[in-house]
């Protein structure tokens, strides 16, 4: 276990909360500028939509006296020159249903300005583009993806994605900043526990060693078994409910980020001979496709129910495959034998202070409980 591996690992955890809590933020920006209902455009709006407002009444009302100027087709224009009243009020442009609207009345909620149209018509996707925050946010994911890759390189598997777990606890510390909320008594005792199970874990196993090449062979027995698990529980998720779902979902995903990394960490320890020897292998390739998978299962887990269902999961999963890949495909050396049940202690711990942890607002994203 090297202490490098350890701080390239602890970064590449911070990069990833980094991420996630700048690319929440800026949905939560698109969300709170788009998410008022807008006016569907009328039939006597224009086709164009960066046209102008049609300003022209919407016919004679009550009292018009007709112009002497011809219109457009010939026939006298209605005005909207009545009668003055007694106590006259001023009018701006026809409302929706053609009548004048008071000067000082304040516009229906929902109803949107033809000049919003157009900004409606992007998709989110293109919007989040044009923020900035959410491009740092895409920064920084690319650069927890450098240091996990450094950190596999030059330590075990088995330490490096159980220490990655600590996303959360920099996911609450950077969200509290971000969105102006201190974690209560409760939260900061999950952050005591987790990094103490996570230390203690760490410390019995005591991984060591391995090889820095997988052989193929390995490969393909480890691949088997690993797509069938994915495969099985995805296909059994949708007959479960929400919590059950979220939960076999998260191990699947687990599953599926444990294997990126074991795919990554073969990928990276070519690179002392060359990047053509790097690209020449199909382990890069093979890295890129399941954390792609990954990812989208990752998206599944978080509709299906909440991160508190599925949170176990992930974390138990990541950490026990990520050791077992480790012993298995790398040939890394674990200590067990009276270290077990210590061991086993220290991750329920562990596992526990990451469930706490997703019950704060600041991890699950609950903008709703959040002080801004």
């Amino acid at each position: 276990m090297t202490p490098l591996s350890i701080v390239l690992a602890l970064l590449a955890a911070l990069g990833n909360a980094l991420a996630s809590v700048f690319q929440r933020r800026a949905a939560a920006d698109d969300k709170a500028e788009t998410g008022a209902p807008r006016r569907p455009l009328g039939p006597d709006d224009s086709a164009d939509a960066d046209g102008p407002v049609p300003t022209d009444a919407a016919g004679p009302t009550k009292g018009a006296v007709p112009s002497d100027t011809a219109g457009p087709t010939g026939g006298p224009v209605p005005t909207n020159a009545a009668d003055p009243p007694d106590d006259p009020v001023p009018t701006k442009a026809p409302g929706p249903t053609g009548d004048p609207v008071p000067a000082g009345a304040a516009t229906p909620a929902g109803a949107a300005t033809r000049a919003d149209a157009p900004a409606s018509r992007h998709s989110w996707p293109v919007r989040l583009l044009h923020r900035r925050v959410w491009l740092w946010g895409t920064a920084m994911l690319v650069l927890s993806g450098i240091c996990q890759a450094a950190a596999l390189a030059v330590g075990p598997l088995a330490v490096v994605q159980p220490v990655m777990t600590t996303e959360l606890l920099f996911t609450l510390v950077v969200g509290g900043l971000v969105f102006r909320r201190r974690p209560d008594a409760r939260t900061r005792w999950a952050i005591v526990a987790m990094g103490l199970g996570l230390a203690a874990f760490l410390a019995l196993v005591a991984p060591t060693g391995g090889r820095a090449t997988v052989r193929a062979s390995d490969w393909l027995v480890a691949g088997g078994s690993v797509m069938a698990g994915v495969v099985v529980l995805v296909a059994v998720a949708p007959r479960l409910r929400s919590a059950a779902r979220a939960a076999v979902l998260g191990t699947a995903t687990a599953i599926g980020f444990s294997w990126t990394a074991a795919l990554m960490k073969d990928a990276v320890s070519r690179l002392p001979d060359g990047l053509g020897a790097l690209l020449a292998v199909w382990q890069p390739y093979a890295a890129l496709g399941a954390g792609l998978v990954s990812f989208l299962l990752l998206q599944m887990t978080l509709r299906a129910g909440s991160l508190v269902a599925s949170q176990p999961a992930l974390t138990l999963g990541d950490a026990l495959l990520s050791v077992v890949l480790g012993v298995a495909l790398f040939g890394e050396r674990i200590t067990l034998g009276a270290r077990l049940l210590p061991a086993l202690s220290a991750l329920a711990v562990l596992v526990l202070g990451s469930v706490q942890l997703a019950r704060s607002p600041i991890v699950s994203g609950d903008e709703e409980k959040e002080t801004w």
